[in-house]
């Protein structure tokens, strides 16, 4: 996967996977899982990219360095992760569960107010899906990982419209 940092590049790169997404289902995710050596037991790892499907499409997202953003069609896997299994937990999940079915109004690229560089230039690290019900799908870097948040109001994000 390539990362991109510049604000106008995360923009061509939303606008070419998600413009031909635009009325389309969520129909599935898959949220990555790695078994590490040492404790042999399956943990969330959301360093490595969610995968968001839309009928027989997949998209695998990622955020990474607090502000680079990669997206790539598929179901990307990462080439080494040393002696560590890797996994996705497809749906299942119930703080996703409300995005099953929701039908992609607009793409969005934000920052929250207190997400400001010292020089001023916003930190544009939040990936906002909107569904025809108004429902929101934030994705967006936690640091060097992935995180994600539902909201069924508008969000206080500043937003960039990159496709609707």
């Amino acid at each position: 996967m390539h990362y991109f940092t510049a604000k106008t590049d995360k923009i061509k790169l939303i606008q070419s996977h998600f413009q031909n997404l635009i009325s389309h289902e969520i129909t599935g995710y898959g949220l990555p899982q790695c078994m590490f050596a040492e404790s042999h037991e399956w943990e969330d790892w959301m360093d490595l990219p969610l995968r968001l499907v839309f009928g027989s499409h997949t998209l695998s997202i990622s955020w990474m360095r607090c502000g680079d953003l990669a997206i790539a069609s598929g179901n990307y896997r990462p080439s080494r992760l040393g002696t560590s299994k890797v996994r996705w937990v497809n749906d299942g999940i119930e703080s996703l569960s409300p995005i099953l079915g929701m039908k992609l109004k607009s793409v969005a690229l934000g920052y929250k107010k207190d997400e400001i560089y010292d020089d001023g230039t916003p930190s544009w690290q939040h990936l906002i899906l909107t569904s025809d019900q108004n429902l929101s799908f934030d994705l967006y870097a936690a640091g060097d990982e992935n995180a994600f948040k539902i909201y069924t109001e508008k969000p206080d994000i500043k937003t960039c419209i990159c496709c609707s």
